[in-house]
């Protein structure tokens, strides 16, 4: 459990840091990249077996689309209220509402929560290019020791409450915490507290994209991989597919690029 709280905060921390150095497109590009959910599925593994992880997948996508619509009505919020508190809040209890629905539900069957997962991903991406306006942002302001703690303990606390939760309440509702956006929160704060709301903002349809192209893929090799190569080889192979899937990602947030090592330009 501790080892988890260490592994998730850490690579949590990372991510958004160089997501905040690289600006609002590569950084909300890396902030969707599978993080918590990839060291959330390891650990649920290691600490009880490749099968109770496996059937964690089977209503994860159908929990994660959620996050997309998080995403979405904090762009539409704060555009309309300007008040991050006030928005955070809003979209986290719609965040809420929407979990609760589908953990009642009793859905049971990984294709249908797959196929709901694409269709709701497409819908949002849809709604977000409709109004998209945002442009890369760059920071040149430094982020505090505090910064890096709050990330570190959301990313931490998100990895070891997946592990507990599945032990305690079983896999289909341990699978739950593992689809919080605590990337996006964390990463939305920091930014509105040192660069203002409107930079917060330009992060959510990047976030966005970038989790709903990658992540989904990636749950799905987890249920492919582990039963076959077991968690460790399973996660590597995972974020292999992953891999690509990055690069279509980055593809269709910028549409214009000609070459793939402008990432790092």
């Amino acid at each position: 459990m501790s080892l988890g709280f260490i592994v998730g905060g850490s690579w949590v921390a990372l991510i958004a840091w160089f997501g905040e150095l690289r600006g609002s497109k590569i950084g909300g590009f890396i902030a969707g990249l599978p993080s918590t959910v990839a060291v959330g599925f390891l650990f649920i593994g290691w600490n009880q077996s490749a099968a109770v992880a496996v059937e964690a997948t089977t209503t994860f996508p159908l929990f994660y689309c959620s996050a997309g619509i998080f995403l979405l009505c904090f762009s539409a919020l704060a555009e309309r209220w300007q008040s991050f508190w006030r928005t955070l809040v809003a979209s986290l209890l719609i965040w809420l509402a929407l979990t609760s629905l589908v953990a009642v539900s009793g859905v049971q069957t990984f294709g249908f929560s797959l196929a709901v997962c694409i269709l709701v991903s497409i819908a949002v991406y849809w709604l977000f290019a409709k109004k998209r306006s945002s442009q890369r942002r760059t920071s040149d302001k430094r982020r505090t020791q505090f910064d890096v703690l709050l990330r570190f303990f959301l990313g931490g606390s998100i990895v070891s409450l997946s592990v507990l939760t599945s032990q305690v309440a079983g896999p289909h509702i341990g699978v739950i915490p593992t689809s919080f956006p605590a990337i996006s929160c964390s990463t939305l704060y920091v930014l509105n507290r040192t660069h203002g709301l409107e930079f917060s903002r330009a992060f959510t349809m990047p976030i966005m994209v970038s989790a709903m192209v990658t992540v989904v893929p990636f749950v799905v090799a987890v249920r492919v991989l582990y039963p076959l190569a077991g968690i460790w080889f399973g996660t590597l192979g995972s974020y292999t597919v992953a891999i690509p899937c990055a690069v279509i990602a980055f593809l269709i947030l910028h549409p214009e690029t000609k070459v793939l090592s402008k990432i790092f330009s």
